[in-house]
């Protein structure tokens, strides 16, 4: 009987069984980490300025990046310390310590508040003005003195191992790239919370105040900057400025690259081509120095420079349009190929209008520096009429190159199949010798319709060997009357020796080429 009771039906066992599972762990009230893909990151540019300096230097190097959580409600103050983060170290910590630190935007205005939206409403108008994700700024500068019985030289102390900060122009590794602007050293710190007088340009104001203290480099830039406008005043073909109102951009892309892109556009009623630089790595003054010079350049063969346009964190350089195709297409693109077919007597026209283009920017007093020639920046009109583009553009890239490559390294702008070795190899600075050694590149490609440097994929090791072995492409393409000129134009231990575009010229008026007239 005993036995009998102790036996369970199969319900009393499933309650059994129940009663033995353990209960559910209360929840934990800590909050569970964010998930480092929810983070947003934010480009952040350093700019400091000196005690008794009127110039703010930029940080050496590309910009650091802050991680923000999009469900945060942030502060002015909360994006400085984490700004300050990430660009403090042992080094840098006294540029923080002694001195004023503000959140601005790039034309030096201080950000004090980010309004009743906040930081993510602030931050979301900036990038719909700029139509991509903006940087912040991070600006510094002394506004109690330190002590300056040390040498100007002496910028390292031994003890702390920091930077004092007043040695900070002799600092080149750590800053770089001066942006000019006249302050005023003894304006109270309630001056730059109302306005943004304590950053301005020397454009923005006709005097100095007489509280200013200037000192000799102050007076020097102050001329430099009469002479420009001097030089600018005197040039017969100005530039011109045009409202970014009075443009209107198509959807058609001609073109695009690391800096930017070219894009189909309306000045009014007439057909324009349009440029769009980042401005995030250069400023648009440097550019409009480089295309004030540009401006002159006024030939058949070379693409017409009409004007420029800016934008926020945009600089739009305005061509004249070209309705045919590019070199390239017309050499390796078998659909335009078709369409436009080139006969010998065709590619030697064409070669003689690139001699001609070329031969003028080098006979300037100061030779103009193409640093690109290569087939995709020549234009073929449908009237077979050469147009030498993207000149000058490929100068601003090398600005932007520099600004954004590391320390002490100069990366130089231009495509590698066409560089020069001693550009390529040596990172030498672009000259016309460089010039002629890409235009026999491209002349080659021109007659060959293949590729001037045979190498599996376009590979840059390939093309380093090729280069280091001194290795010529193959000229069995090239008519008689210019492969010893185009041969001589991959000199390698003379640049020197290679060829002038003039030189060129000459070759076809002294043969029996039968040259026609544009």
């Amino acid at each position: 009987m005993e036995a009998i009771k102790s036996q369970e039906t199969p319900a009393q066992e499933k309650d059994q069984k129940r009663k033995k599972i353990p209960a559910k762990p209360s929840p934990v009230t800590s909050a569970a980490p964010i998930p480092a893909t929810q983070y947003k990151k934010i480009n952040v540019q350093w700019h400091h300025r000196p005690e008794n300096q009127d110039i703010f230097y930029k940080q050496a190097g590309p910009p650091q990046t802050i991680e923000v959580d999009p469900s945060t409600v942030y502060s002015v103050q909360d994006i400085i310390t984490k700004c300050v983060k990430v660009f403090k170290n042992n080094f840098t910590a006294q540029y923080f310590e002694r001195g004023e630190i503000k959140l601005g935007k790039k034309n030096f205005e201080i950000v004090e508040n980010f309004g009743t939206g906040g930081f993510w409403q602030y931050y979301k108008v900036a990038r719909n003005l700029a139509h991509r994700p903006p940087p912040l700024y991070l600006y510094t500068y002394l506004e109690k003195p330190v002590n300056t019985s040390s040498k100007p030289s002496q910028i390292i102390s031994k003890e702390n191992c920091s930077w004092q900060c007043n040695d900070l122009p002799n600092c080149k590794s750590l800053f770089k790239t001066p942006l000019k602007s006249i302050v005023n050293i003894d304006a109270p710190k309630s001056g730059l919370k109302k306005d943004s007088s304590l950053f301005k340009f020397p454009s923005q104001r006709k005097r100095p105040l007489d509280s200013e203290k200037f000192t000799e480099e102050n007076q020097k830039n102050m001329k430099i900057d009469e002479k420009i406008k001097e030089f600018k005043m005197e040039i017969i073909v100005p530039i011109s400025q045009v409202p970014i109102d009075s443009l209107k951009f198509t959807d058609i892309l001609l073109g695009k690259g690391a800096f930017g892109e070219v894009k189909k556009a309306f000045w009014g009623m007439s057909e324009v081509t349009i440029k769009t630089i980042d401005t995030q790595q250069v400023r648009p003054k440097d550019i409009i120095k480089e295309l004030v010079i540009l401006r002159q350049v006024v030939h058949t063969n070379i693409v017409n420079l009409m004007g420029y346009s800016t934008g926020d964190y945009e600089f739009h350089i305005i061509m004249e349009f070209i309705d045919g195709y590019t070199l390239r297409d017309l050499i390796f693109k078998s659909t335009t190929k078709s369409k436009f077919p080139l006969n010998e007597s065709d590619k030697l026209q064409l070669a003689h209008q690139i001699f001609l283009g070329i031969s003028f920017l080098h006979e300037f007093p100061n030779p103009v520096i193409h640093r690109d020639i290569k087939p995709a920046n020549i234009m073929i009109t449908k009237n077979k009429l050469v147009k030498i583009c993207d000149l000058g553009v490929s100068s601003i890239k090398k600005m932007c190159t520099q600004l954004m490559t590391a320390k002490g390294h100069i990366n130089c702008a231009g495509t590698p199949m066409y560089m020069a070795p001693e550009i390529y190899l040596y990172h030498q600075e672009a000259t016309t010798f460089s010039d002629k050694w890409s235009l026999g590149c491209t002349i080659v490609e021109l007659f060959s319709e293949r590729h001037v440097w045979h190498t599996n994929n376009y590979s840059t090791c390939n093309l380093t060997e090729l280069l280091k072995l001194k290795k010529e492409p193959n000229l069995s393409s090239i008519p008689a009357v210019l492969r010893d000129n185009i041969k001589s134009c991959f000199s390698y231990d003379r640049p020197s020796d290679r060829p002038t575009a003039e030189q060129f010229v000459r070759v076809f008026r002294n043969s029996n080429v039968e040259l026609q007239c544009h």
